[in-house]
Formats: structure tokens, sequence, C-alpha cells
């Protein structure tokens, strides 16, 4: 093993690469190399990027706010309270809500227009559902306003009692429900728009604790309008922006025109058959060839052989040596192989390109 890698080491050196071959060589495999690792970066490099832009922003708003009457009692000792204070009851007998509307916009170019409806409802937890009274439609032409709804907390409580004795069903929680429909069209200098809208205000009478609770005092309904752009993506390359689109383009033509090129040095290769039958013997028969700087006078006219292996097999049967000699000219090296027994004389010759240094 070690003999053949050392015949492999003295027959493939770089004395036997053409330098500009090898030159030539080294820059395609360094351009290879480097267009290739471009290549798979560059492949997560988008050649574009996309951009969003906000055209305007819409806050459709509404807010309800509601006061509490009272009947006369010891402990807070007025006849109305409002949020934050605990609504009893025994001593509640009236709501009074109040939704307000307003619309909050990213341009000052804006009309709003539309109506409201609905109905209020009060239903049992998991039971029935009684419809008390229909809001009033109303038309509206501004960006804001207000309406009004009065609960009579009584006339609620004698309608629970009423349909409970019908329906023998009892429950400690009943829910009061304001139920809107805001239809709104709204007018930009884009276009126009019509939505509707269902901010449910909730009122729990819960006879478990003999308190009012309060459900859904605020609703905010985004409306937003943004364009997608998209421009080329660039790389900063010490001072300068490049187009990672152009960077793409070159680092492929690199890579086609490298690989191109060690293709084409290959084939080359594979069409030197003299080169490499010469390469073939030698490192195959290095160990059993006798070098002859001066060779017989007779070679001239020796017979020539057209495979060297008969060389080999017509040298075993006289039990002479096989002789190399080599002969420089202008544009090839000639490898002579040859036998002799004194009388008969047999050559095998392979050309070799001469390697100008």
């Amino acid at each position: 093993m070690q003999l053949k890698l050392k015949k492999l080491r003295k027959h493939i050196s770089m004395k036997n690469i053409g330098c500009k071959k090898l030159l030539l060589l080294t820059a395609l495999l360094l351009i290879l190399t480097i267009s290739a690792m471009g290549t798979i970066i560059l492949s997560k490099i988008p050649v574009e990027v996309k951009r969003e832009k906000t055209i305007y922003t819409l806050r459709h708003n509404f807010q309800y706010k509601y006061l509490v009457g009272l009947r006369p009692n010891t402990l807070y000792n007025k006849t109305v309270i409002g949020p934050g204070e605990v609504a009893y009851l025994p001593m509640s007998k009236s709501v009074n809500v109040t939704l307000t509307y307003k619309i909050a916009s990213s341009i000052k170019e804006v009309k709003v227009s539309g109506n409201i409806k609905g109905v209020i409802v009060v239903e049992e937890e998991k039971g029935w559902i009684k419809e008390i009274e229909p809001i009033i439609p109303k038309n509206f032409n501004s960006t804001s306003f207000n309406i009004m709804f009065f609960i009579d907390l009584e006339k609620v409580s004698s309608l629970i009692n009423k349909i409970g004795k019908e329906t023998g069903s009892r429950s400690f929680l009943y829910t009061l429900k304001i139920k809107p429909e805001v239809n709104i069209l709204t007018e930009l200098p884009y276009g126009k728009f019509e939505e509707t809208y269902y901010p449910e205000f909730r009122i729990k009478i819960d006879h478990q604790n003999n308190v009012l609770k309060f459900e859904g005092e605020k609703y905010t309904f985004v409306k937003d309008e943004k364009s997608e752009t998209t421009r080329p993506n660039f790389i900063k390359a010490i001072y300068w922006y490049i187009p990672v689109a152009v960077i793409k383009v070159l680092s492929y033509t690199a890579l086609v025109i490298s690989s191109l090129g060690l293709m084409s040095l290959t084939v080359t290769a594979l069409k030197s058959k003299k080169t490499s039958e010469t390469e073939r013997i030698l490192l195959k028969y290095d160990d059993v060839l006798v070098n002859a700087v001066k060779p017989l006078k007779q070679l001239d006219e020796a017979i020539e052989l057209n495979n060297f292996e008969d060389l080999m097999r017509i040298a075993a049967n006289m039990s002479k040596p096989v002789f190399h000699t080599v002969k420089q000219r202008s544009e090839v090296v000639e490898h002579i192989f040859w036998v002799t027994d004194g009388n008969l004389t047999l050559k095998y010759i392979t050309l070799e390109n001469n390697v100008v240094h």
C-alpha cells in the first residue's frame, strides 16, 4: 500500500500538471465555492420586500353610562347612585342608561349617518326570554349621538313574577338586555361603506346576592384600511447598496460559468488518452521497468506493438526485462518501452504532452 501511494504521489504531482491549467483550476474551484455559498445564503433573502401603509384608521366607540334610582334608604341617604356603588335590589327602583356613540378617525374628512333600532328583553338564566319594549328607531347624521333608555325595575320585577307563576319556573338570576342594532354609513375621501354593530348592555338581576350587576359598558369597533407595496430589496456592500436581484444574477452566473469550466477541464483530461495510458503504465509497472538512458541503436528498427500488455507477456516469455526510455521532443514527450534478446527487439510507444513551465 505504501509503495502504491508513493508511486501515485510521484506521477500525479504538480509537476505533471500545467501551470496555466493549475491556476485555472484553482480559480474555478475558488469561484465555484464562493458562488455556491453565496447562492445558498442569497436563496433565503427575498428579492423584494413588502411594506404596509395605513391609509386610514376608524374607531367606532360606544359608551354606556347608567344611574340607578333608589327608594328612600338609610345606607346611601340619596335617591341616585352611579358606577362604583352597589345597587341593592330592595332599594333599586329604576335605571337610567345613556348610550353615547362617537367616531374617532385618522382623517378629518369623514361623514357619518345611519339609524339605531332594537329591543329591550329580560331572560331567565337558562330559561325563557321576553321582550319588554322595542327601542324606538332613531336616525342620526353626525359623528356622535346620545340615546337614553329608562328601565322601570318595578315593572320588570312584576313581569318576572307573572311569568314565574305561569311557568312555575323560578331562578336566582335574570338578565335585562338592551340590544341596539346600529347601522352606520361612513363616507371618506376614499369611498363609503356601511356596517352594522350590536353593542349590548346587560343588567344582571341577582336575587341570590340581592344586587344589580352591569356588563358591556364599553365597545370599540376598529376598521383599518391598509395598502401593501413592494420595493426591491438591497444589501449594503461597504458604501453602496446593491439590489439583491443583481447579486443573485451575478452569483448564479458565476456558479454556472465555474461549473462549466470545471466540466470542460474534466472532459479535456478524459480526452488525453495517450497521457492517461502513460500514467497507467508507470503507476502499475514502475517497479519492474528499467530506465535506459542510452537505448539500443537498433530501437528505430524494432517491431512496434499496439499493446503494452503484449510487450510484458513477450518479455516474460523471453525472461528479459522491459526497458523504459524517454525522448524529449518540442511538443510531446515520447515514452518508449522495449525488450530485446540481442536478435529480436520489440517496443511500445506512448506520447505525453510536453509541460512548459
